[in-house]
């Protein structure tokens, strides 16, 4: 019997367009086939298929539905917003949410917007040790990165894996 743990998150404060810059923020559209980056000046990425890795710090506005993508904020990655502004995003295998080791990471969920964040059974390497991509958890905050979570919208996690939100030891 597959079980699954759904947290909703209401989350505070607001995020209104005034509490992130958008002035230079990278829209990322996702779909179930692929990524689309519009606006920005910002160079500090790289899309794979559906799996978007941040490497630079940011502004990053998140939208659509995705059956099988992730986010990655790379390892010692600063400064980074995550505006999830009607995001739907399943990951099958990993986290749809990763904050590597000494990451600096806001995620927002915008005012009015409605966003789930899914993660399958096989993202839990206890059950399923052949997956090396096993995260345990929906959003994934590893040692020693520093995620805030904000804003008005709804953050609904759907955690079939194991946990809804998992950090590091320390």
């Amino acid at each position: 019997m597959l079980l699954a743990l759904i947290v909703a998150l209401a989350c505070l404060p607001a995020a209104s367009a005034a509490e992130y810059n958008t002035a230079n923020a990278v829209s990322f559209i996702f779909s179930d086939t692929s990524i689309t980056a519009t606006g920005g000046s910002n160079t500090g990425y790289k899309i794979n298929g559906t799996k978007l890795t941040l490497s630079g710090a940011g502004t990053y506005i998140l939208s659509g539905t995705c059956y099988n993508g992730s986010v990655k904020v790379e390892k010692g990655t600063t400064d980074v917003t995550l505006v999830l502004k009607g995001l739907s995003l399943t990951s099958t295998d990993t986290a749809p949410i990763i904050c590597a080791k000494s990451s600096h990471v806001t995620i927002l969920a915008e005012a009015g917007s409605v966003n789930t964040l899914t993660d399958t059974a096989q993202n839990n390497d206890e059950t399923h040790p052949e997956n090396t991509n096993a995260e345990n958890a929906v959003i994934k905050c590893k040692d020693g990165s520093q995620v805030t979570l904000g804003g008005s919208g709804t953050l609904n996690l759907v955690a079939k894996g194991k946990n809804g939100i998992k950090s590091g030891v320390t």
